[in-house]
């Protein structure tokens, strides 16, 4: 059998047309690794990085002070059910978190942040065409968001949600904003979360001197004593901080 030209096997070899692999002389095939395909798919939505457009697009709201607004903030996944109502005029988001933070009795030593339309809103500072001070709750109410989330220390991960209930017609000599109905005690600051805040008051109330049925909650109840009990939410109280932070 003829064999052909030695140079006519190194440009069967060399063949650009043909694969990479197979392109290759056959030693040389056990000797490099083949070379590495990269895919490329298209971005789902998932994928696609979170705009600001929807919330930029919030109608113009001018303001309109004899309108006064329901809202009811209450903390996730509490039991019993931690929540505060207040009647404000239209605040924007960050004079909101002043008003979360008063009502439901936390002490502002984390960062905070909204989720409206499952979009963060930034914080001021951040340099974005969009912050707390941009967005209102009379252009939320007026988009139809009738609730939108509120997290603080994103450590602990306390999560509320936040409903504008309705309009009403605010008084031309009532102090906003106000509270004037709630339950349940705030939790203590860096406990751990909503999980282990309701196991310490479980075990607070069920254990006695001897027993420890979670160890890992131990330490933290002997620091408040085997008789911790929180105090219960005052709605006069509240109204007192809420005068002096809204001074």
């Amino acid at each position: 059998m003829s064999r052909k030209p030695k140079s006519q096997q190194n440009d069967v070899d060399a063949d650009p047309s043909l694969p990479p692999i197979a392109s290759m002389k056959f030693w040389d095939r056990f000797k490099q690794p083949p070379p590495m395909l990269a895919f490329a798919f298209p971005e789902t939505e998932e994928d696609e990085p979170q705009s600001l457009d929807r919330l930029i697009r919030l109608p113009r709201v001018p303001n309109d002070d004899s309108l006064a607004y329901s809202l009811r903030i209450s903390l996730d996944d509490s039991k019993p059910p931690i929540w505060r109502r207040v009647i404000v005029r239209s605040l924007n988001l960050q004079e909101l978190h002043r008003v979360v933070q008063v009502t439901m009795g936390w002490e502002d030593m984390h960062l905070h942040g909204f989720d409206v339309r499952k979009i963060r809103v930034p914080l001021v500072g951040d340099g974005a065409a969009i912050d707390e001070y941009a967005i209102s709750i009379a252009q939320l109410f007026a988009a139809k968001i009738k609730t939108f989330a509120y997290t603080y220390d994103f450590g602990d991960s306390w999560k509320h949600t936040i409903a504008i209930e309705k309009t009403l017609p605010a008084e031309s000599f009532a102090r906003y904003p106000k509270c004037i109905s709630g339950q349940g005690a705030c939790p203590i600051e860096d406990i751990g979360g909503i999980d282990r805040w309701s196991r310490l008051l479980k075990l607070a109330k069920d254990t006695d001197d001897e027993t420890f049925p979670e160890p890992d909650l131990s330490d933290a109840l002997s620091r408040f004593g085997l008789d911790f009990d929180p105090p219960p939410f005052n709605v006069e109280e509240t109204n007192d901080r809420l005068r002096k932070e809204f001074r």
